[in-house]
């Protein structure tokens, strides 16, 4: 990835607002069966491919991390559960197509993973390593939001805040989120080159219908984590 020493952390939120107005962009027949976290990572994919100005003809991957436990995990197994689900698309036909388009391919991702596909993933991962994500066309996705961090008590009451602690390249971590108005939705840190950052910014007002001020904060205020970290 180029231009590390130049980059920007960006820490989006996306409440009932968004998430509707995200929605009135899909097709009829996706409505009834398209989940939030399915809807947040088409639009931020689709948001981030178009920032990054790739060429139409290069193949972005998307790969999301997908929580395998309910697949015939053996009683007692406290380890990790989670693997990779990978799918690809052209850039320009990413950027141009309906938002339909990217939630499809976050929905057949998230299908691929069965028991089967958990085992070939392990092979396949014990014998060539992990997927290697090294370049802007590579983005990850993981969603923390049901992970319990916000009810975690170690004595000192209920935390402010329970998640990562900011952006990392190629990756993004949704986790739950509480504004000061008593607002819940998901908070996704994304990084980015700085010129891609405002593009990315725009895009995701368009797709948002809202324009916004950001702060380099988490959690001052409703309006301020809706845009830049």
């Amino acid at each position: 990835m180029s231009d590390l020493t130049n980059m920007a952390h960006g820490s989006f939120f996306f409440g009932p607002r968004e998430v509707a107005s995200i929605k009135k962009r899909l097709p009829q027949h996706l409505l009834p069966k398209c989940s939030t976290f399915e809807l947040v990572t088409a639009c931020l994919w689709k948001c981030r491919t178009i920032a990054l100005e790739v060429e139409p003809d290069d193949v972005v991957r998307l790969s999301c991390v997908i929580n395998a436990r309910g697949l015939n995990v053996p009683r007692g197994y406290y380890g990790s559960t989670s693997v990779k689900a990978m799918v690809l698309s052209k850039a320009g036909h990413l950027c141009t197509s309906p938002l339909g388009y990217a939630v499809e391919l976050v929905k057949k991702a998230k299908e691929m993973v069965s028991e089967e596909y958990v085992r070939s993933f392990i092979d396949a991962s014990v014998i060539k390593g992990g997927p290697n994500h090294t370049t802007v066309w590579d983005y990850v996705v993981a969603d923390t939001t049901k992970v319990g961090f916000e009810a975690v008590d170690f004595g000192w009451g209920k935390p402010v805040y329970g998640g990562v602690a900011g952006a990392v390249p190629l990756i993004s971590i949704y986790v739950k989120y509480k504004t000061r108005e008593g607002e819940e939705g998901i908070v996704a840190a994304i990084m980015l080159p700085e010129r891609a950052m405002r593009r990315f910014q725009e895009e995701l007002e368009k797709m948002t219908d809202k324009g916004t001020v950001s702060e380099d904060q988490y959690g001052v205020d409703s309006s301020m984590i809706r845009s830049k970290l």
